[in-house]
């Protein structure tokens, strides 16, 4: 009698508990639509789909599936109905807890929208079929804008027909809506057929529907400040002619040859700043164990204070990222102390960062290895080092011309270490940037730039003067000024562009003859017709002669 008590006792709290036990499970997400939907144009498809997208921007706790079938109408008097589909009938099995449903774009063709009277009975009785199986949450979306009238897609059926008719539709049934179309007006390159994403077009997507989801912006962008670049560094007894300064130009093509050990090199901010990683390249390797090193910081040049200590260091790591809890320091004094295996090696160091603290999360690392150089081209492998650890996904962009916008190399990936495999041609230029999704944010990382005519210095280790430098703007982010500097040290017509995130020119900043040495540019925000334009990532590149040289990234945050 007892036993058969507490058996009861327990079923009664398991049923009473059960809706709060079942919101603990994996959220289950069914994106229903058309090729859009599908991923057609995305050669890897199954992985950068906006709902395969949508599910790693999401995180734990969300399960997307992609219930996509090209060319499928909601019409089911339309030459291809997605209800006949067995994409349909997974969606139901799937007991989804959410519903994306995103069908007009092949109902707007005429052989199609001739019964345009059945479309809003037909989306109702899609909606009521889902509410029957698990009565999920559902959202209807207004389709992308068609920036292109193939396969006889009408934008202006989509905009004056189906639009509305999805208004009268979430009016009637109580669903919500996920708007597709006004995020891209004005965004055809992300559509590079006209109708379908790109994998890029695709990130976007993700984003509208995960800040619908969950209430994250999703447009709040901040940048990783090296606040170390271009900065004074000093050898400690006065003897800089081993060139300290290359390590924090920005240019591995660049470095600080290390002619003993110890030797220690201090470097002065200019002012207290906040940071909490530090970052190093130590170059080729030149020994079975990379160098062991200690970093300290100090407020005022005389006291100082231990943040990292690898005199015990044992690995052969090329690249070395140490977090630090957040701290407030002026001057930074790095000391190599060798290698455990020969302490008086020369070291080089090409690069040394040490970033300010925003929020406790960074880009990741980029740095390549050249493999083959030939008369027509130099293959390397980019290699990808993550600084964060957690769940966070990155987006690589690239540009592969001097006059090419940046477009994302990939979709949305975990970070972690990657080496992707590259070919520069002849006269060419390849430049990378980094965005890190982190809890509703965007974290911009610094451009890595590949020129072919620094390819063959950097298998030799020689050092170079570049002609011109193209400083990363200050303050970044910024509202609502920021200044540019530009160093020119030979003669040509120099041009600063600013453009926006699609590769639209926003604004020229220069056009003409600079004397040589080191200037200023101001921007406030504004366009050519002198409008302040939105928040955002903005590229700004200089040119040459007509050339693109540089190309940097900046944020202006309204």
């Amino acid at each position: 009698m007892k036993r058969t008590s507490f058996l009861l006792i327990s079923f009664i709290i398991f049923i009473t508990c059960y809706p709060l036990f079942a919101s603990l499970d994996t959220l289950r997400i069914a994106c229903v639509g058309n090729s859009i939907t599908y991923g057609d144009g995305i050669g890897t498809r199954a992985l950068d789909s906006y709902p395969y997208q949508l599910e790693r921007l999401l995180g734990p706790g969300y399960d997307a599936e992609n219930f996509g079938n090209s060319g499928r109408t909601m019409l089911r008097h339309g030459d291809f109905p997605l209800w006949n589909e067995v994409q349909f009938t997974n969606a139901l099995t799937f007991k989804p807890d959410i519903v994306i449903i995103l069908l007009g774009t092949n109902d707007s063709k005429p052989q199609n929208w001739a019964y345009k009277d059945e479309y809003i009975p037909d989306y109702i009785a899609m909606i009521d079929t889902f509410r029957t199986v698990s009565n999920p949450t559902i959202y209807a979306c207004y389709p992308p804008p068609s920036f292109s009238d193939a396969w006889g897609i009408r934008d202006s059926i989509i905009t004056v027909d189906i639009m509305p008719m999805i208004d009268q539709i979430i009016d009637s049934t109580g669903v919500s809506l996920i708007d597709f179309y006004t995020p891209f007006i004005g965004k055809g390159a992300l559509f590079p057929d006209g109708i379908h994403p790109s994998t890029q077009g695709a990130t976007v997507m993700a984003e509208i529907v995960a800040q619908t989801l969950t209430g994250a912006a999703y447009d709040i962008f901040v940048a990783d400040v090296d606040v170390v670049r271009g900065k004074s560094a000093n050898v400690a007894g006065g003897d800089n002619s081993s060139m300290p300064q290359n390590m924090l130009d920005g240019d591995r093509g660049t470095a600080w040859v290390c002619p003993g050990s110890p030797n220690a090199v201090v470097v002065d901010i200019g002012g207290l700043e906040t940071i909490d990683m530090f970052q190093l390249d130590f170059g080729p390797e030149y020994a079975p164990l990379q160098p062991q090193y200690t970093i300290e910081i100090s407020t005022d040049a005389a006291t100082w204070t231990t943040a990292v200590d690898q005199l015990f260091r044992q690995d052969s790591t090329r690249i070395v990222c140490d977090w630090i809890d957040p701290v407030e320091t002026r001057y930074i004094r790095l000391t190599i102390h060798g290698t455990a295996l020969m302490a008086a090696e020369q070291t080089v160091v090409t690069d040394f960062r040490v970033l300010k603290y925003i929020d406790a999360v960074h880009a990741p690392m980029m740095t390549y290895e050249i493999e083959a150089i030939t008369s027509r081209y130099v293959r390397y492998y980019l290699n990808v080092f993550p600084t964060a650890v957690g769940p966070e996904q990155m987006v690589i962009y690239q540009a592969s011309g001097v006059d090419d916008p940046f477009g994302a190399n990939t979709g949305l990936r975990q970070m972690e270490v990657l080496e992707k495999r590259y070919s520069l041609r002849e006269e060419g230029i390849h430049k990378f940037f980094i965005m890190v999704y982190t809890n509703g944010k965007k974290v911009i990382s610094d451009t890595l730039e590949l020129d072919w005519s620094l390819s063959p210095v950097l298998i030799h280790n020689d050092l170079t003067v570049n002609r011109y430098d193209l400083g990363q703007n200050f303050p970044n982010p910024f509202n609502p000024v920021t200044q540019i500097p530009v160093t020119i040290e030979s003669k040509g017509r120099v041009q600063i562009d600013i453009f926006n995130s699609t590769g639209q020119q926003v604004r020229t900043l220069c056009k003409g003859d600079l004397g040589l040495g080191r200037h200023q540019f101001f921007w406030q925000g504004d366009d050519v017709n002198g409008q302040q334009v939105a928040s955002g990532l903005y590229f700004y590149s200089l040119k040459i002669d007509g050339q693109v040289q540089q190309t940097r990234t900046m944020m202006l945050v309204r």
